[in-house]
């Protein structure tokens, strides 16, 4: 099976969260059982600053309404999993993923961008699977545009969503600005939510199916006290929306060999090794551990 991942961070080339994790691992392990899979990212100035051995593969123009924005892939290989790297510097030339004020075109250009790349490299993908709201509108792009161009036409389409707090809002005439589709798709409500054009909604319509990170998780979103104002959409996808609990890459996070410990450990020696390391950790706190277990937390600080 042929699969394209389209995100906007994937580990190790850049991260700002878990969805980074996601996309390598998930990617690695595809390919482990015989999967051809692409991740396509955008080519930020930290991935640059990394002096990867890249390899120049296309150039072509995505236009967006009136603009015609210059793009080129480079392609460079980890793990097995084939990376191309969307270049285009006014955009992803940062010191930052993320926080901008022109996020939305941003990666309205990187959305198109990366559909793009599929036709452009004639990579003809079974699954286009698609993270969070900066790809989310991928989805939308290929049904709409299936009539017009049957490269497209065979191509089935998965929306992972990690954050839903982060919807992708945008002023409704920016459907046909950034994405050259018809404001039609604001009025029918297919797109729309709270008054906006919402990129992670368009995803949670057009997808053919949709995940999220947990079954628990999945539950959640389906309730009007979780659901982060899209339970009801979510409601209608309801047996095309399944959660799948993350996993750990053992090959990174493997205690036997992980550098930022104290002391190592394997099955024979995890209880050894886990008292060592406690008191390493409370000790470069200046804590004084009288009883009971240590907890930590993994987590973003944020208002949302």
């Amino acid at each position: 099976m042929k699969i394209a991942m389209l995100a906007s961070e994937s580990n190790p080339l850049c991260k700002s969260g878990g969805l980074a994790d996601v996309v390598f691992a998930l990617s690695k392990e595809l390919v482990k059982e015989g999967n051809e899979v692409i991740v396509v990212i955008p080519y930020y100035g930290a991935i640059k600053r990394k002096n990867l051995k890249a390899t120049k593969k296309v150039s072509y123009v995505v236009k967006m309404s009136w603009r015609q924005q210059e793009t080129t892939l480079y392609e460079t290989k980890i793990d097995g999993v084939t990376f191309y790297l969307v270049e285009n510097d006014p955009y992803f030339y940062r010191d930052h993923l993320y926080g901008y004020d022109d996020d939305g075109e941003r990666f309205a250009y990187f959305a198109l961008a990366a559909k793009e790349a599929l036709k452009e490299l004639k990579f003809k993908a079974d699954i286009v699977h698609v993270h969070d709201w900066q790809s989310a509108m991928v989805p939308c792009l290929l049904k709409e545009e299936k009539p017009a161009d049957p490269f497209f036409k065979n191509m089935k389409s998965v929306l992972t969503i990690h954050n839903p707090a982060f919807k992708g809002f945008l002023d409704r005439f920016f459907l046909n600005d950034f994405f050259n589709l018809s404001d039609s798709l604001y009025d029918t409500g297919r797109v729309r939510l709270d008054g906006l054009v919402s990129t992670l909604k368009a995803g949670i319509v057009y997808a053919d199916k949709i995940t999220t990170v947990s079954p628990t998780h999945r539950n959640e979103l389906l309730t009007f006290e979780h659901g982060q104002g899209l339970d009801r959409d979510l409601e209608l996808r309801r047996y095309d929306f399944t959660g799948i609990a993350n996993g750990i890459d053992t090959e990174e996070w493997d205690p036997s060999k992980d550098k930022g410990i104290a002391r190592n450990f394997d099955v024979e020696t995890v209880k050894e090794g886990k008292e060592a390391n406690q008191k390493d950790l409370l000790d470069h706190f200046h804590i004084v551990k009288k009883y009971g277990p240590v907890y930590g937390i993994v987590s973003r600080l944020s208002s949302l």
